[in-house]
């Protein structure tokens, strides 16, 4: 499975591919908003964790540029986020295409799992 990662915490973007690649997926991560958006644009990915809050070009700013354009129905995006979303929130992200939702810290078997879904 083909993965992309998208956290502004170095931290978290590698432990996210480090994990998963040990799990035999493909991994790519980028720390932020504009790298994701070009990634997304040339790269066919199976799934889209993507964080919320990074500085400039945020989370929120990829879901906004992707759902202007005919990507957003073939992608599986899920908000991996510190913040509590309302529930407005929620239904406004997955009226805009997002496909799942997790709050951080997440565990790492919840992660697995999440995956399975997109396999």
């Amino acid at each position: 499975m083909k993965i992309l990662c998208v956290d502004d915490s170095n931290d978290i973007a590698g432990m996210l591919k480090d994990v998963l690649e040990a799990h035999g997926h493909y991994v790519y991560s980028c720390n932020n908003g504009l790298d994701a958006l070009s990634l997304i644009k040339k790269e066919n990915f199976n799934l889209i964790l993507l964080d919320l809050s990074m500085p400039g070009f945020s989370g929120t700013d990829v879901i906004e540029s992707l759902a202007k354009t005919d990507l957003m129905p073939d992608l599986n995006i899920v908000i991996l986020s510190a913040e509590d979303l309302t529930k407005s929130q929620i239904i406004e992200f997955e009226q805009k295409g997002v496909k799942g939702f997790m709050q951080k810290p997440v565990r790492i078997d919840e992660i697995l799992e999440l995956i399975k879904k997109f396999e």
